[in-house]
């Protein structure tokens, strides 16, 4: 539902890539990336770089948890 094409994460991070119509909040995003300019990155147009330690399938579990209900909330409600 978000537009989200594919999540591929192990120990360190990974990517997490967009369809090119995604439907997220991109504030949420951009507040994101400020937020944490050391673990976040956007590479090109559609791709989002993760640079976490995620040290086990629970870790990343909880990440994408967070991670996806911060890019699935609406200011508005």
């Amino acid at each position: 539902a978000l537009g989200i094409r594919k999540i591929d994460l192990g120990e360190k991070g990974g990517r997490v890539h967009f369809d090119e119509n995604a439907d997220f909040d991109r504030v949420q995003l951009i507040s994101l990336l400020q937020a944490n300019p050391r673990s976040y990155k956007l590479e090109g147009g559609n791709r989002l770089r993760v640079s976490q330690e995620l040290p086990d399938a629970g870790a990343r579990f909880s990440f994408l948890d967070g991670f996806l209900d911060s890019l699935a909330s609406r200011g508005s409600g």
